[in-house]
Formats: C-alpha cells, structure tokens, sequence
C-alpha cells in the first residue's frame, strides 16, 4: 500500500499534495517500526481514496465513551485506544473496519 501511495506522490494533483505531506513527515522519522508504517498507511488511505478525513477516520476511547457514533460513517476506519493521546493515533490497540454504520 505504501509504495502505491508513493506512486501517486510522484504525479500531481491535491491528492498527490496531501500525500506527499503525510509521507514527508513519515520520512523524517528516525525509528519506524510497524505501528507507524500501518499508521501511514491509515493515514494516507483518506486522501488516496478522495474521502473526508474527518468522516472516514475516528478515534474513540472507550473510557471516556460507552457508545461510538457510526451513524454519519458510511465506509472507514475506527481506532480503539483506550486512554488517549495524540501518540494513541499513531498506535491503536485495535482497528475496526465500519461499512454503512456498522463495524464489520
């Protein structure tokens, strides 16, 4: 996934744009190990299929809500981290795929 995404970096267009930002950043990272590499790919998933990052990808913490709202989330992603922070984002304890509101 992470070389195609590249691919599309190299030619132009917004998509290209945001990909290219994403990448660049994942590029100055000193330790990458695969939390980080399935976070990029996550990350990048969005711009490459045209989507709102906003609508397609949630973060929900579980002890601070009972209920996730998958209501106006047609296709995405959820990550499940419990307890969390900005670094949580990065390495969720589980993802789940959500396809028409429910989690599949």
């Amino acid at each position: 996934m992470q070389s195609l995404f590249r691919k599309k970096v190299a030619c132009t267009g917004k998509v290209a744009e945001a990909l290219d930002q994403l990448f660049s950043a994942y590029d100055l990272q000193e330790h990458v190990d695969i939390h980080v590499r399935r976070a990029a790919v996550l990350r990048a998933l969005p711009p490459y299929l045209h989507e709102d990052e906003s609508k397609f990808l949630k973060l929900w913490d579980p002890v601070q809500s009972d209920e996730l709202d998958l209501d106006d989330m047609p296709v995405g992603l959820v990550l499940i981290c419990p307890n969390s922070t900005d670094a949580a984002f990065f390495c969720p304890d589980r993802t789940a795929v959500v396809i028409e509101g429910i989690e599949v």
